[in-house]
């Protein structure tokens, strides 16, 4: 090439470097399955899954901010052990093996083949230090519709995903297919002017990568014509911002914000929104520790027996809480039992976990009911059974400020 033709190829390089690539013209111009290709072109293009397989642990910069927002999402889920979770535009599916180890059953569903390869690698490479309740799913998405049942999955979540795909609100309607009455899905997001960043153009510029802006107020008008009931935010903080110390004793000890750090709060929710859409009424259950309380009666509440012979304690229960109790659950996580430690005499604890017996039925908030508990005794002296409930692998009810009841037993 001469120079002169050298100049006039410069030149228009540079034109197409200043010229903003706007969102709506690069769906126009590639429309779904051309942006499917190019996130598996994306992705085959890599040689080296090193990164992929060390995420979010891969970069000290983009780390940071991965797990800030990784833990404002896993918090305002609600997740419960055991639950269905779809990870959607999982990539290397570094988020689903987060949530295998918290217990949750996970659906990966990805645009790109390489992608969910990667994350079966990964799983492999890197099991989940305890086995799955269930094995791991990985599934292509189409572009179009999620491969999986309508409301079979518990939540879905969203990790800087969302504002990649060119049909936002048929995804919302298929969001909505997939999760169960009351589920929820959690998005980690960018803000209104995210499209003309310069990393958002050079990856639409050069890996034909869609920049999506969200505008929130738009997407929940169109959220609440759909069926979504209710929206809330995680105030995500940008980890980037340091506070010197004035700012923060003003702040902890004074309770007034400075200037710069409002400035901060509010730059990282407009930038970096963390929120939650709602499908239907939204009830907590035992699967997790929100809205877990109880009233526990005993009849009788004192009580003489022999060493050996068996009794029957008549415990009366109420649902004084806001979570439904469930009885069943996957290898018994989440199910509710009725459970007795034993004391000494002196208050010293003889048996933390000295027996149990499963409730027959779920408890609705406000239900009562009671469960008529078998026990006995092998040695004799006084002795105190404390009754409490359990959520299976979840924790005691006492543990989250309810009171258990108290049995006064002789033994002779």
């Amino acid at each position: 090439m001469d120079s002169q033709n050298f100049g006039v190829a410069l030149e228009e390089w540079s034109r197409l470097m200043k010229e903003i690539i706007k969102p709506g013209d690069m769906i126009a111009r590639y429309g779904i399955d051309g942006l499917l290709e190019a996130a598996e072109n994306y992705y085959g293009s890599m040689t080296d899954h090193s990164a992929l397989l060390k995420k979010p642990f891969h970069d000290t910069l983009e780390g940071p901010y991965l797990l800030c927002k990784t833990g404002m999402l896993l918090a305002g889920l609600r997740l419960g052990k055991g639950m269905r979770v779809l990870d959607f535009g999982a990539g290397s599916c570094w988020l689903s093996r987060f949530l295998n180890e918290l217990n949750c059953i996970t659906v990966s569903v990805e645009p790109s083949r390489t992608a969910l390869e990667i994350g079966r690698e990964l799983f492999a490479r890197m099991p989940p230090l305890t086995p799955p309740l269930e094995s791991p799913q990985f599934l292509e998405f189409d572009g179009r519709r999620i491969p999986v049942a309508d409301n079979s999955v518990d939540r879905v979540i969203s990790m800087d995903t969302f504002h990649h795909v060119p049909n936002p609100m048929e995804l919302l309607r298929e969001f909505f297919r997939v999760l169960v009455p009351g589920g929820i899905i959690g998005f980690a997001e960018v803000g209104a002017e995210h499209s003309r960043s310069a990393q958002s153009q050079r990856e639409m510029r050069d890996f034909q990568v869609l920049e999506n802006d969200l505008h929130i107020e738009n997407l929940w008008k169109e959220a609440q014509k759909i069926g979504f009931t209710d929206i809330y935010f995680k105030n995500f903080s940008h980890p980037d911002k340091n506070i010197a110390y004035a700012d923060y004793a003003r702040m902890a000890w004074k309770r007034k914000i400075p200037a710069e750090v409002r400035r901060h709060i509010s730059e990282s929710s407009r930038q970096y929104p963390v929120f939650f859409l709602v499908k239907g009424t939204y009830l907590p259950d035992s699967r997790g520790t929100q809205g877990l309380s109880h009233r526990i009666s005993l009849k009788p509440d004192r009580l003489q027996v022999g060493v050996e012979k068996p009794f029957t304690v008549s415990v009366q229960l109420k649902n004084s809480g806001s979570a439904r109790w469930l009885h069943r659950g996957p290898k018994e996580i989440g199910a509710v039992f009725v459970g007795a430690h034993l004391y000494g005499e002196d208050g010293n604890l003889v048996t933390a976990d000295f027996a149990r017996i499963r409730l027959d039925k779920p408890f609705l908030p406000g239900e009562t009911g009671q469960v008529d508990f078998p026990l006995r005794l092998s040695r004799r002296g006084r002795f105190k059974l404390v009754f409490d409930l359990v959520s299976e692998q979840v924790c005691w009810f006492e543990t989250l400020g309810a009171q258990p009841a108290v049995l006064d037993v002789k033994v002779e």
